[in-house]
């Protein structure tokens, strides 16, 4: 995991003027909406501990998609040669196979190679019928034969279209700042998804019909969907949250908060940064980052099932890093549940005990 050391600036809490500037500062360098709020919650967790604001955040690099290259599987070679093809001269799987064969064929995007392996398979039965109504038996046989191949490569043929498409690489791309997501994140990525997600499953249970128009529009927008906020939020997350436990870990290991296990006035400061920033802040912009995980991965997992055997070991490799960090939207405030829960035990103002004072 590779980690890089950052100092954010430490505000001065020296009157209502400072806090301005404190947050004009912080929501300037930050860029985004996200990280001045776990960088006001981590500044205001400071001063209620008494410690120094100024904290190191290792940030986690999020894990990135891959080189195209290296997510894409070679697909099988056609078995139909150019004199078989002039012989299907009178069939509509001719006309599929020369497009597949023509100058702008062998430099077709995935997409379009995956359409033209989907008509291959779609006009294929009509031909073989009509080969063996003429007595052309051999030619059926190797009609047969190349139709068999392109079952086998089928998923290979889907696979290089979506997983590796450059598509989903931009599905997946990780934002520099997160602005004000999810909030942008509407519902047409995920739609998007289930559509693709949906075509999938009707193409590897046999039915070979598309509409290569509206796969394409489908294609389009997922390019633009917002996949990549979701590694973005979850390694936001890990780093601040891990920083704000480092500090709580610093002030159990000096003093005790409060005297004698009694709430004093900062355990009731302690508790009040909790409820409002944290648990009213943090946790409130988290569980709509949860639910968008959810919504969005249960159609792209599916997707990955259906095509896990044409993974390459680079695919394979980014799926489990990212599904690694995308946990830490739900591990990493667990933890820091449990990291501050001795703080507020020692005063007697953990949740379920006797409440601060207003």
């Amino acid at each position: 995991m590779n980690e890089k050391q950052v100092r954010l600036p430490c505000c001065s809490d020296s009157g209502k003027i400072a806090l301005i500037l404190c947050a004009f500062v912080l929501t300037s360098c930050a860029g985004d909406a996200a990280r001045f709020r776990f960088d006001d919650y981590r500044t205001r967790l400071a001063r209620a501990l008494k410690l120094d604001a100024v904290q190191s955040v290792q940030l986690v690099d999020p894990a990135r998609r891959p080189r195209k290259r290296d997510m894409w599987l070679e697909p099988e070679q056609s078995t139909i040669s150019m004199i078989d093809f002039l012989r299907l001269y009178d069939c509509r799987l001719g006309e599929v196979i020369g497009e597949r064969n023509s100058v702008l064929g062998k430099v077709a995007p995935a997409s379009q190679r995956l359409f033209n392996d989907l008509a291959f398979l779609h006009h294929a039965p009509e031909c073989i019928s009509q080969l063996r109504t003429r007595q052309s038996d051999a030619l059926a046989d190797r009609l047969v034969e190349a139709v068999s191949g392109k079952l086998d490569g089928l998923t290979v043929s889907i696979a290089n279209a979506t997983l590796a498409s450059d598509e989903f690489s931009g599905l997946w791309r990780v934002p520099v700042d997160l602005d004000d997501f999810p909030v942008n994140a509407g519902s047409a990525t995920i739609t998007e998804l289930h559509y693709v997600t949906s075509q999938v499953e009707s193409w590897l249970s046999g039915d070979f019909r598309f509409d290569s128009a509206r796969f394409e529009q489908a294609l389009g927008r997922l390019r633009h969907g917002q996949a990549g906020s979701l590694i973005a939020a979850a390694t936001l997350t890990y780093s601040q949250l891990q920083s704000a436990n480092r500090m709580i870990e610093q002030r159990l290991a000096s003093r005790p908060l409060c005297f004698k296990g009694k709430p004093g006035r900062q355990g009731h400061i302690l508790r009040r940064v909790v409820d409002r920033f944290f648990v009213g802040e943090v946790q409130v912009w988290l569980s709509r980052v949860s639910a968008q995980r959810h919504d969005l991965l249960a159609p792209y997992r599916l997707l990955e099932k259906h095509l896990e055997d044409a993974q390459t070991p680079a695919y394979r490799q980014w799926r489990d890093r990212r599904d690694s960090q995308l946990a830490w939207l739900s591990s990493a405030p667990r933890e820091h549940v449990q990291s501050i829960l001795p703080l507020l035990e020692s005063c007697g103002l953990a949740p379920g005990s006797r409440q601060p004072e207003p």
